[in-house]
């Protein structure tokens, strides 16, 4: 039986190796586990793990992560690389074949979008749409016109003599062939084509792009998403259908049959159904296949002779789609050698197949034929979502938490992790909480403050950097004198905020990007006041605060917004500052009611019900049709009043007045609900979804609520 990976709450990305997997959580670090062959969970050594590990270099500022069969790839916010683990073919990209068991940059890579490992090879699309490649080249798998391989990135090309290849959306890399995705619909293969993975209707090995076509030579057209298997490739259509080809031994194709196919057919329901339709990802793996349905189900097909089908048995194959047992409300989905892997809504994940190597990071060593659901909480009075680890205040004012526990982020007074909400003991009249990356606050009723969990910046704010595992009071000064007049609560990666009744605000924790405000980088473990303007001069009339990993927010009384930290994407609204350790008006809004902070780019509602955004637009969520940086506020036009505002990772989430809602940039896991998972760089209706009253976002997921 299937079983939910332990310790692991706001996941935002995962993806599945040969015999490992690694997940991104929503403050870009990394956790990997299975395989630790060669380093490739990249945490300094190669002892397998069989339940998630923290990547050692702790890599901030992660935006994608891939796993190949032995080696992972990090693309990071600034679009460098990082890679880790088996680097004999030199797949690592850094000029040598000696493994790495920590990452270490790939080579002349500092404008990538997406990343991507394939068997011992991997490969780059940059920012100009063109792609680099590196690693093993024996069957010409890297697109250059040569089967040598290439210790460094080379360009793919589109003939000896011809241009780069170019205006590519999206890639995937199989065992020994390479997909890639126009902006115009069409597929260009390359590589091995021994099956037919190629989809151009022969049989022969190409080490330049060939269009793949269906079986009139017409080329392919209308395909929005891409997945490539160890032998077998597969096409997500815009009108919801999947069609397959190459390798079909094992039914992987789920055309109904067993035989191998030189150009593509459609996936089918049944052996003479109609095709299967209403698909909104896939994921192509080994033997095997997978697809997420619009109404959050999964299907798979192919080889199932360790459950990877996840539909509770061991049949040898099945060519046919069928329901992966157990699961809903999936937001993404992803497939290794013989196992699957699936992300839920709210941020855990369900894995199911083959557990050789603890592949599954369910802590158990057997195999698992289905998913098992989590336990639930009810009575949910607030909900904070941290690095690992979920806390939960209820309506009667006690505390919930669950998850990782290795800081003791519980509050359970051990070190023992949780898979199911367990109470946190001593706490009570509690109205909200608030989690960080391995910290938790809560918020009572009398203004007080209690911190519980990782200490080494401070962030508990009581006077130590020690770790606690019952909550403690946050204090004021090193006397022991209790914060008691704190009427909301916000958590940053490794710092905490605290807004007090007469509008002035305390910050405490990490301050590497000055997030702290108090006019300094130099963190601190006692509450110090949030600065405006100039260190010294407290910033006061606040109503609201917020936070993102290195970056902080206010809206004060009189409509003005401030903020604070990190501005490497001129997330603070202005150019030619690297950074603001004081709190500083954002330029160009008045009228502010709400601020919302993704990762890299910030969002404002005003008080006409205006949307102003700026800072990072890579994924399209600024939502002004373009994928262009902006570094001031700029208004969105033509939309209709807004009356509240959430931000994931990348992308954007608005709740309009008639109680409908859209959504806008990343949505490679469905975070915009529209049904696909293309990005959007307008804002999109969230379809099917009227009267909500409010939404909620993080990492690459939205929550929206009746």
């Amino acid at each position: 039986m299937a079983a939910p990976v332990p310790e692991l709450s706001h996941v935002d990305s995962v993806s599945a190796g040969g015999r490992h997997m690694l997940v991104r959580l929503e403050d870009g670090t990394l956790r990997g586990w299975g395989s630790n062959e060669s380093g490739r969970l990249g945490n300094g050594n190669d002892i397998d793990q069989n339940s998630p590990a923290r990547v050692a270099e702790d890599i901030e500022g992660a935006v994608r992560v891939s796993a190949g069969d032995r080696h992972s790839l990090a693309l990071r916010v600034d679009g460098t690389v990082l890679a880790w683990g088996d680097n004999q073919d030199g797949e690592l990209g850094n000029g040598a074949t000696k493994d790495e068991w920590l990452p270490l940059p790939v080579l002349g890579i500092v404008t990538g979008i997406q990343v991507e490992a394939g068997q011992n090879n991997s490969a780059v699309l940059l920012a100009d749409r063109t792609l680099r490649t590196w690693g093993e080249n024996g069957q010409g798998q890297l697109g250059i016109g040569s089967m040598q391989d290439s210790l460094t990135p080379r360009t793919v090309m589109t003939s000896e003599s011809g241009p780069p290849l170019s205006n590519v959306v999206a890639i995937s890399l199989g065992g020994f062939h390479m997909v890639a995705l126009l902006g115009d619909g069409t597929i260009r293969t390359w590589g091995s084509n021994t099956n037919g993975q190629l989809g151009d209707g022969t049989l022969q090995t190409s080490t330049y792009p060939v269009v793949v076509r269906m079986q009139d030579g017409i080329p392919m057209t209308g395909v929005v998403a891409v997945a490539a298997g160890y032998s077998h490739t597969l096409a997500r259509l815009r009108d919801g259908t999947v069609l397959a080809w190459g390798r079909n031994a094992w039914g992987q194709l789920g055309d109904g049959t067993r035989v191998d196919r030189t150009h593509p057919v459609p996936v089918r329901i049944s052996p003479s159904g109609p095709p299967l339709g209403n698909v909104t990802s896939i994921a192509a793996a080994g033997l095997f296949s997978l697809a997420r349905l619009s109404d959050g189900t999964v299907r798979a097909w192919g080889s199932n002779m360790v459950g990877e089908l996840g539909n509770g048995s061991t049949a040898n194959s099945v060519p046919s789609p069928v329901v992966v047992l157990g699961l809903s409300d999936v937001i993404a989905i992803d497939a290794g050698s013989a196992f699957g892997a699936a992300l839920i809504k709210g941020g855990t994940i369900r894995t199911w197949g083959s557990n050789l190597l603890g592949a599954l990071g369910n802590g158990a060593q057997s195999n698992a034929v289905r998913p098992e659901p989590l336990a639930d909480t009810s009575e949910m009075a607030d909900l904070a979502v941290g690095y690992t680890h979920m806390v939960a205040a209820l309506q009667d004012g006690t505390v919930r938490s669950w998850g990782n526990n290795l800081y003791g982020q519980l509050g359970t007074g051990t070190r023992e992790n949780s898979n199911a909400p367990v109470e946190v003991p001593g706490l009570a009249d509690v109205v909200a909480v608030a989690a960080g990356r391995g910290h938790s606050i809560a918020l009572s009723r009398d203004g007080n403050l209690l911190a519980w969990g990782l200490n080494i910046f401070g962030q508990l704010g009581d006077g130590t950097t020690k770790d606690r595992l019952h909550p403690a009071p946050v204090v004021r000064t090193a006397d022991g004198s209790p914060v008691q007049d704190a009427i909301a609560i916000a958590a940053g990666m490794d710092h905490s905020l605290a807004l007090l009744s007469d509008g002035t605000i305390l910050a405490w924790g990490l301050n590497n990007y000055g997030q702290l405000g108090d006019g300094t980088q130099a963190n601190r473990n006692l509450p110090v006041p949030v600065f405006a303007d100039v260190a010294g001069k407290a910033l006061v009339g606040a109503t609201r605060i917020s936070t993102g990993p290195h970056v902080s927010g206010a809206v004060l009384a009189d409509g003005r917004a401030y903020a604070w930290g990190n501005n490497y994407y001129r997330q603070l609204g202005m150019a030619g500052i690297p950074l603001s350790s004081v709190a500083i008006p954002i330029p160009k809004i008045s009228g502010v009611l709400d601020l919302a902070i993704g990762y890299v780019h910030m969002v404002a509602l005003l008080s006409d019900g205006s949307l102003w955004t700026w800072g990072s637009n890579f994924s399209g969520q600024l939502g002004d049709g373009t994928t262009d940086n902006v570094n001031e506020p700029a208004l969105l036009p033509g939309l209709p009043p807004a009356t509240a505002i959430a931000t994931g990772t990348s992308h954007t989430v608005a709740l309009w007045a008639d109680g409908t809602v859209s959504a806008w940039g990343y949505n490679e896991t469905g975070a915009l609900g529209n049904g696909d998972t293309d990005n959007r760089f307008r804002p999109t209706p969230v379809s099917g979804w009227t009267e909500i009253h409010a939404i909620h976002a993080g990492g690459d997921m939205t929550v929206l609520r009746k």
